[in-house]
């Protein structure tokens, strides 16, 4: 296994890169149908990198401006958070126009939790991102948790029923926001996505980066705030000023070569000095991504290279 494969190459996407992407005529050639609970984030992405895209999600969206051709709804699921209703989703698709019935498909939040709904999707439509299988894997924290130990990466304690005492959290797999995480002794009773994990110190943080198969990229770094529910904004300590960049982009190479990473990612982690510890991976298109300047275009070139 070459866990050090590409590893030296830290480097955010720039205005020129992403100017170039779209020079180069990548996202004008390509539609696509993008889905995602709550896809307005995303949406935007897709409009400003000039992509054509049919959007399906939870609720009734404003229509885009020319590049966003429909907006889609369907029903929702109140089970402690937005969440589709699989059968109508997939009503959803097998309706498309006949321009859009073989698109293939960017997806965000809605499949963590529920990869066999997303594998249902991809027997029709090529999936731009990584299979179904891949995120049930990642997203499970603790199929996950065996990963990292198998990989020697740092990551939090993992817990299917609530531990005694302080200092554990209790976070939903589907809970995209943050907005339904607790510290444990608050809650009563496991529900079915509920897990339990060591609250870490340090400064919470994430990384987003770029996997094609063959190399990692890490994008950029961001700071998470907690107002009632997780915000994120771009932080400006990016490269060998947070002295862990390196350690991301061997932990991401690792990952992307035992699982066959494609596409953009998001890690969580917590970092206190000159250490840091893994919170989660999310194996998928976040909100985040509109933080950083090309996000998408990178992700689509790293999709689109991977045979």
């Amino acid at each position: 296994m070459r866990a050090d494969a590409d590893a030296d190459e830290v480097m955010p996407v720039s205005q020129p890169q992403a100017a170039s992407r779209r020079a180069a005529g990548l996202a004008p050639r390509l539609k696509a149908a993008l889905v995602a609970t709550r896809p307005v984030a995303l949406a935007r992405l897709a409009e400003d990198a000039q992509l054509p895209c049919v959007v399906i999600g939870c609720t009734t969206l404003q229509r885009g401006r020319a590049t966003l051709h429909q907006w889609l709804a369907t029903p929702t699921e109140h089970t402690g958070a937005e969440e589709f209703d699989g059968a109508a989703l997939i009503r959803r698709f097998s309706a498309l126009p006949a321009q859009w019935s073989a698109l293939p498909v960017l997806y965000g939040a809605g499949f963590d939790h529920r990869p066999e709904l997303l594998a249902r999707i991809g027997r029709r439509h090529r999936l731009l991102g990584n299979d179904a299988d891949t995120l049930g894997l990642v997203s499970d924290p603790f199929s996950f948790a065996e990963i990292a130990r198998h990989l020697k990466l740092p990551f939090a304690a993992v817990s299917e029923s609530r531990p005694d005492g302080p200092g554990w959290l209790a976070r939903h797999v589907n809970d995209e926001y943050d907005a339904h995480t607790l510290p444990a002794h608050r809650v009563r009773g496991d529900a079915l996505t509920r897990y339990y994990q060591r609250e870490m110190p340090g400064r919470r943080m994430l990384a987003l980066f770029v996997a094609s198969g063959r190399r990692v990229r890490v994008v950029g770094l961001g700071d998470y705030v907690m107002d009632g529910h997780r915000r994120a904004s771009a932080s400006r300590a990016v490269g060998t000023a947070l002295g862990v960049v390196e350690l991301i982009t061997q932990a991401a190479n690792r990952l992307m070569v035992e699982l066959g990473l494609v596409g953009m990612h998001r890690l969580d982690f917590c970092v206190q000095g000159a250490s840091w510890v893994i919170e989660r991976l999310t194996a998928r298109l976040t909100d985040e991504m509109a933080l950083f300047e090309g996000a998408l275009e990178a992700h689509l070139s790293s999709v689109m290279d991977h045979p």
